[in-house]
């Protein structure tokens, strides 16, 4: 063991604890380091404890497995043998496996081991059952069976954070202080005994994982969830007749047989040191921690990200028609679906907006019981000849909408269909709409059969499908008995979907998705979208994505915000509402990296807007990482939930270069400097350390010039104490003065703004990009950057004969202000829709180059 590595700054430690609590803990019989700052120490049982700087964060519990109406508990009725050590491989590179074997009287009952990837910062955790356990079910389908990893939400010494996504499009994510607000109902008979009256810590199907633990300020950071058997997995909090509480991770409490050698796994993924940090996840906390989990699994599943890039709709500009948008169940005054759609594009086209598809939602087909699919082809009255001549008519591919099926629909064995479905209702039915946060649901089914999904997929492509949308996926989980008791029924429903739209050449979107159904959407190549917030209504909040960014973005999925007006208002709509800022809809649109959707009504456009999202040819001009929430704001919510702030961080690569776009708005606390986020502070200091000069800070593209410095002077740190702001900042400084990056006090979601942070190129420029682009500097327009001592040049790629105007501006002998010169290139692509932008670093001179 090498104990010098121990003696870090800041390190996780894993040490000895017995099954059976106890107040001190044995020696323990190993010990390793991982990541340089993590430390892992094991007892003979596998017992666990996790420590910060020499603290205690978290201590695991007993293994328990529920069979025959009893729990039973690791250490009272399971007794652990002997601490196995070996080593391995697998597709996340060479690990030690530690494993222990549980008995009782029957014999072996199960065992429990833990991959250490010593180079990752990784640790998965498995549970394989050596028997078959019956009876395990519980009345409470939210719970678990079994627990294990046991994780104890006491006997820590620090305060900790938590961040738990929930609910639908994972939107209402909880948080809070770690171990309160658990609820005190508790059976002093029962060895185990789940919450009821939990608030805080959302469990079950809708929710509970990934788990996100931090230090207040969101650094350092730990992400659990399970990765593996996602549609039937489950955490939920519970307590000893001793009063410890709990959280166990495990699988769903409607599951009644525990199969001998079935094994399920969680994975902890710990965030790494600034100084080991990829460029992906760099930084010492929550988007740290959460992008090396998401890294993980999706090698773990083998996760490409070539059907996304390839996907039309989740990289072209389309027209939408869900809810909130202006056509949606709507038409123009006395025409039809067809004519007012056909009417849309004449009309785009005459605008210069280039949409590429169009997204047809729940008005388009039949529906039956419940109001659920009956059928999924076009309405006679809707389409009377069906979609195909509206795909001919406007050349537009389809995104198509579909929900839960019906008890009556056609395709089922069941109603005299060919194919095989799963029906059923939730226990205690209400014909009542579901709750937001899932607890809801209606009679319906699933499809169990792959040839179904072959036939739906086939038939649908013929009349112009490209990307299927599978909306309802929470209220199908809260209706469905059977995928919260069935081990494979959920996958089944949702891997043949998949291979089915793969095989046919169809990409597949999920809306409504609980957080189980992004992780699940990693053994689904075709999936490359989801939806990451409520639903689009005029003057809404959904445009807030920062949170559930991440974790779409960390699965490999391109996250949609929904559709929304580019207009205030808009005469005629189903809603008697208005859109009191697009612009900020718009920004938060092209910052998800995702698909876009325009949802307004004819003739009500800001086409200058939507043009400021994509090329002329329809594509989305996107940042290579999206915009996710930074981990201060992870921490605020968590320590300071009366605090509303959306601080949210992406940038675009270009080369070795890096350009950042740093979101603010609704900062309701009178804040005067923006706390840096963390993958910037860590690109700037790079370029420092290399001697070149530091960022610098554009906002809105065109105004002042300022070089941004990561680390303030002492004096700068003395002025914001004063102030009241504490800790890094973000601090700009021109030639006449220093000061701090003020902010206005009254930033709500009209009072916003886009800072661009980007470095300086040699001989001596900045490059800002395309002044009317939202995101101004796109991997999909910028594809190269060749910087030498006489010229920068600049290579740039369009639509054919697209006019694009570059920016710059002239930074050489400088150090910022306000006199700095804009220097601006205007092209005309040519047919190849390639140009090299250059600028002479003697004349400041910018011209443009076609290929």
């Amino acid at each position: 063991i090498n104990m010098a590595k121990m003696s870090t700054a800041i390190f996780f430690a894993v040490f000895a604890f017995l099954a059976v609590c106890s107040a001190s803990s044995p020696s323990p019989v190993y010990v390793e380091q991982l990541d340089g700052n993590v430390g892992v120490s094991v007892s003979a049982g596998l017992g666990m404890e996790f420590a910060v700087e020499g603290k205690r964060w978290m201590v695991t519990g007993p293994p328990a497995v529920h069979s025959g109406g009893v729990w039973k508990v690791g250490g009272e009725d399971f007794q652990p043998g002997q601490l196995h050590h070996t080593r391995g491989k697998d597709s996340l590179g060479d690990y030690t496996r530690l494993a222990v074997q549980w008995s009782d009287s029957e014999g072996p009952a199960f065992t429990t081991s833990a991959l250490l990837h010593v180079e990752l910062g990784i640790v998965r955790l498995r549970m394989k059952f050596e028997r078959t356990f019956n009876n395990t079910s519980l009345v409470d389908d939210d719970s678990v069976v079994y627990s294990f990893p046991t994780l104890k939400r006491k006997n820590f010494d620090e305060k900790l954070g938590y961040f738990t996504y929930a609910g639908n499009m994972a939107w209402y994510g909880r948080s809070g202080v770690w171990g309160e607000g658990i609820g005190d109902a508790r059976d002093g008979e029962e060895k185990v005994h789940f919450k009821k009256s939990n608030e805080n810590l959302p469990y079950g199907k809708s929710g509970g994982f990934p788990l996100i633990l931090f230090r207040e300020g969101g650094a350092p950071a730990v992400v659990i969830s399970p990765s593996s058997d996602f549609m039937i997995a489950s955490a939920a909090p519970w307590s000893s007749s001793k009063g410890d509480e709990y959280v166990g991770f495990g699988v769903l409490g409607g599951v009644d047989t525990l199969p001998a050698g079935r094994e399920v796994e969680t994975i902890l993924s710990f965030s790494s040191p600034s100084s080991r940090s990829s460029s992906h996840h760099s930084g010492f906390g929550v988007n740290s921690a959460m992008l090396k989990w998401g890294t993980s699994l999706r090698k773990m599943y083998n996760k490409k990200t070539d059907y996304k890039d390839a996907d039309l709709t989740s990289n072209y500009l389309g027209f939408w028609t869900d809810n909130g948008a202006y056509f949606y169940y709507n038409t123009e005054e006395g025409k039809s679906y067809t004519q007012t759609l056909v009417d849309v594009m004449k009309n785009a086209k005459e605008e210069g907006i280039p949409y590429r598809y169009i997204q047809l939602d729940s008005w388009w087909y039949y529906q039956g019981e419940f109001s659920g699919v009956k059928n999924w082809t076009a309405k006679v009255d809707t389409f009377p000849e069906g979609l195909f001549p509206l795909w001919q008519d406007t050349e537009m591919p389809f995104v198509a909408h579909n929900r839960y099926w019906a008890l009556d629909t056609d395709y089922a064995k069941q109603n005299g269909g060919k194919y095989d479905f799963v029906f059923g209702q939730p226990p205690n039915f209400r014909p009542s709409w579901h709750s937001k946060i899932g607890r809801g649901g209606r009679p319906s089914g699933v499809p169990h059969s792959a040839a179904f999904w072959d036939y739906l997929m086939s038939t649908s492509k013929r009349w112009g499908l490209a990307t299927y949308e599978q909306d309802w996926l929470d209220t199908t989980m809260d209706s469905l008995p059977q995928l919260a008791s069935d081990w494979q029924l959920g996958r089944d429903w949702l891997v043949q979907m998949n291979d089915a739209a793969q095989k046919n050449g169809i990409s597949i979107q999920y809306c409504m998705p609980y957080p189980r159904h992004f992780l699940q959407s990693l053994e689904c190549q075709a999936v490359t979208q989801s939806r990451v917030s409520d639903d689009y209504q005029p003057g809404n909040s959904q445009w807030k994505i920062g949170f559930t960014n991440l974790l779409a973005h960390a699965v490999g999925l391109a996250p949609f915000k929904d559709n929304f007006w580019t207009t205030t208002t808009q005469p005629g709509s189903p809603y008697t509402k208005e859109e009191p800022n697009p612009l900020v809809q718009a920004i938060s649109s092209a910052l998800s990296g995702g698909p876009i959707g325009i949802g307004d009504g004819l003739g009500y456009s800001d086409a200058q807007l939507i043009k400021s999202l994509c090329r002329e040819d329809g594509l989305l001009l996107k940042p290579t990482k999206p915009a996710t929430a930074i981990d201060s704001s992870f921490s605020d919510s968590a320590f300071y939930p009366d605090k509303n702030e959306q601080i949210w961080y992406a940038y675009t690569e270009v080369g070795q270069q890096r350009f950042s776009y740093v979101f603010v708005t609704q900062l309701n606390n009178s804040k005067s400097a923006l706390p840096i986020p963390a993958e910037l502070r860590h690109y700037c200091d790079q370029l420092e350390e290399k001697n070149e000069e530091v960022c610098y800070v554009s906002i809105d593209h065109s105004h002042t010039l300022s070089a941004l410095r990561t680390q303030p002077s002492v004096g700068e740190v003395d002025k914001a104490e004063k102030e009241g702001h504490s800790g890094l900042h973000a601090y700009a400084y021109a030639p006449s003065s220093r000061h701090l990056l003020h902010l206005p006090s009254d930033y709500d979601m009209v009072n916003f703004t886009l800072w661009q942070i980007n470095p300086r190129l040699s001989p001596g420029f900045v490059l800002i990009g395309e002044p009317d682009k939202i995101i101004a500097v796109s991997e999909t327009r910028f594809k190269s950057i060749e910087e030498g001592e006489e010229e920068l040049r600049v290579n740039i790629e369009g639509a054919p004969f697209e006019k694009v105007t570059v920016r710059f501006a002239d930074v050489r002998g400088r150090k910022g202000g306000d006199d700095m010169q804009l220097i601006d290139v205007h092209c005309t692509l040519a047919g190849s829709g390639l140009a090299s932008v250059r600028v002479n670093g003697q004349t400041g001179v910018g011209e443009c180059v076609l290929f």
